[in-house]
Order: structure tokens, then sequence, then C-alpha cells
């Protein structure tokens, strides 16, 4: 996997990307806390680490990753577990989560990282993979803002712009059942997807 990830999200999080605790995925991690029980967590692509915060307030082991330095450091200080790594190698042993989650990472991915990414979700989960993904390119004013402090040319951090139908045939190829999904409607369209192991160890 090349380094452009972890290049442009230090370079965002360096000017402040990201600081103020934002958590895009906060509503559906609450429904999956309520629709699943689990007793260990993994947020991928944690960023500052919200989401584990959140999980570990309901006394689950919990823990996060992140392709930037910068912002493990933020979520570290802000007393969260978490620690640097990319979803394309997770730094952890296979079956080693009950719940593995990751929120508006996966559009965050060039295409030919996705089958890779997927599969290491899968690889690290014991139980269940929950996602959240954007359907639409990022254009926001706040993201343009962002951009030109950091002198980056291109203006989109969306590089895999899929329908829901494409993610979730992706999907059926893992060893692993759909037990919900569900598109949302609103102005920023995500498809919301929870992922169940087949063969529970």
């Amino acid at each position: 996997m090349s380094d452009y990830y972890k290049e442009v999200y230090e370079e965002l999080y360096r000017a402040g990307y990201r600081n103020n605790d934002v958590n895009n995925g906060a509503a559906f991690l609450k429904h999956v806390l309520w629709y699943l029980s689990f007793k260990s967590f993994l947020d991928v692509g944690c960023s500052t680490g919200v989401g584990v915060q959140t999980v570990a307030n309901e006394n689950i082991i919990s823990r996060g990753i992140d392709i930037s330095e910068t912002a493990i450091k933020l979520a570290k200080k802000r007393g969260r577990n978490c620690v640097v790594g990319s979803i394309c190698g997770i730094p952890y042993m296979d079956n080693s989560y009950d719940m593995v989650f990751s929120s508006d990472v996966m559009e965050h991915l060039k295409e030919e990282d996705i089958d890779m990414a997927l599969k290491e979700l899968c690889r690290v989960s014991k139980k269940y993979v929950a996602l959240v993904i954007a359907l639409k390119k990022d254009k926001c004013i706040s993201m343009r803002k962002w951009f030109f402090k950091c002198k980056l040319p291109d203006q989109n951090l969306h590089l895999s712009i899929l329908s829901d139908k494409e993610w979730i045939n992706k999907m059926k190829n893992l060893d692993m059942k759909i037990i919900y999904n569900k598109t949302t409607e609103n102005k920023s369209r995500h498809l919301l997807i929870i992922l169940e192991k087949k063969c529970q160890s």
C-alpha cells in the first residue's frame, strides 16, 4: 500500500483537521451498542478516539487504530486506548475483537485497496464487523478549507464512490453474512451495514 494515506492525513491532522472530537458514526455506533452484545471493540480509522471512548464508557474493552500519528497522540492525550495502524494491515491477530467498527473510512481508500481492507476487518473480528460508508463525494466547504491550508491539490478525500449495491456485492465474497443494512437518504447519504462471522471461534 502506498504512503498516500499517511502523508495526506498526517498533513490534515497537523493542520487541525477533526481535532474537535467530531464523530460522524456516533448515531450508528449507539445503534450497534443497543442491537448487539460484545465484550471487546476495535475502531479502525478511529481519528481522535471518540468512538473508542463511547464504547469504553459502557465497560467494554475498547481500542482504536488510525493511520495518523498526530490523531493518535491527541487520542492518547485524552486518555483513549489507541495506536497507529493501517486498515490494510491491522496490527492485531486473527479473531482479536468481538466487534470491529469502521466509520467513514472505506470511501477514503483507493479502489485497489478496498478488498484487502475488508479482509483485514474480517480477519481480526471474532463476531461482527460494522461499517458506515459514504456514498457521495466529499466536496463540502470545510474540507476545501483544510486542503487549501495544507496545500493539497485534490479537494476530495472520497477516492472510491460506489453504490450501496456495489459495496454489498464486495462483502458477499467475505466469510461473513450481512445481518443489517440500510442506506440513509439524508444529504450525505451513507450505507450502514453489520456483518456477522459465519464460523465464530
